[in-house]
């Protein structure tokens, strides 16, 4: 699994968070599958994900968090051609 950054959001904030995997995915595969999770599961809201049918980008809305807390945001693929990869990142709960 890969690290890719920290970056913030403001509690009252609901904003759309995406990965592209494009780099990653290896010739002629495509996206089968995409799932998220966050760590720990506490007061930061999943309101939805999507990717879209031959699209690398895979993207979720979040929304509220505790101010102070990090938390981590992973993305799980599954391709067509069986290839299977996770990447995170954390988000940082900071009234701006």
């Amino acid at each position: 699994m890969q690290h890719l950054s920290t970056v913030t959001k403001d509690p009252e904030s609901k904003l759309a968070y995406g990965l592209d995997w494009g780099p990653w995915l290896p010739e002629g595969e495509a996206i089968q599958n995409s799932t998220w999770q966050i760590t720990p599961t506490d007061e930061l809201i999943n309101e939805g994900s999507s990717w879209e049918n031959g699209s690398t980008v895979c993207t979720i809305w979040l929304a509220a968090g505790q101010e102070g807390m990090t938390y981590r945001v992973t993305n799980q693929i599954v391709t067509d051609g069986g290839s299977t990869d996770r990447r995170s990142f954390d988000l940082r709960i900071q009234s701006h």
